[in-house]
């Protein structure tokens, strides 16, 4: 786990774990508090159409999402060559490293939409930020209860969606 080569699946599961969190508290705090401060209907009757203004919040949000994940992993790599030096460990990277790197992080960010628009209908529909974050967290609590019992009676599912290791090809 230690090797940089090793910490791409170790890094982007933290990454997604804490993220997916940090992600549904923002999410629900951005809609919600739309409501709390009543700026909504200021912005709606300036003239900027709900498409538009929840367009823009979504957008920021996968922004912000990328840029999380980004830092994550980049403070995961530098973490691992930090250890790896210390401790004389092979530093080596594999060829397609940085193209599977790319596709792991579209992959983690990928992820995090369900929790974005889960927060986000949830706070919209009850008018709360907090509605969001309570309910939002519950699912995320539960998804992560019930996934390995999806992997343990369904062959089909993967047990990680961040696996470094690429796919085998389909037939």
């Amino acid at each position: 786990m230690l090797r940089p080569s090793q910490v791409m699946s170790f890094g982007l599961s933290v990454v997604s774990g804490f993220g997916s969190v940090l992600l549904i508290v923002l999410t629900a705090s951005v809609f919600g508090n739309e409501f709390n401060w009543g700026t909504l209907r200021v912005i709606l009757a300036l003239g900027a159409g709900r498409e538009r203004f929840l367009g823009a919040k979504y957008i920021v949000l996968l922004l912000y999402a990328t840029v999380l994940t980004v830092v994550g992993v980049l403070a995961a790599l530098l973490c691992s060559e930090i250890v790896s030096s210390i401790a004389s460990l092979d530093r080596s990277l594999p060829a397609d490293f940085a193209a599977q790197l790319a596709l792991n992080i579209g992959r983690t960010v990928f992820t995090f939409l369900p929790y974005i628009a889960l927060a986000a209908f949830l706070a919209v529909g009850a008018t709360s930020g907090a509605a969001g974050i309570a309910t939002g967290l519950a699912v995320f609590l539960a998804v992560g209860l019930a996934r390995p019992h999806l992997v343990a009676v369904h062959p089909g599912v993967r047990p990680t969606t961040n696996d470094a290791q690429p796919r085998a090809p389909r037939a």
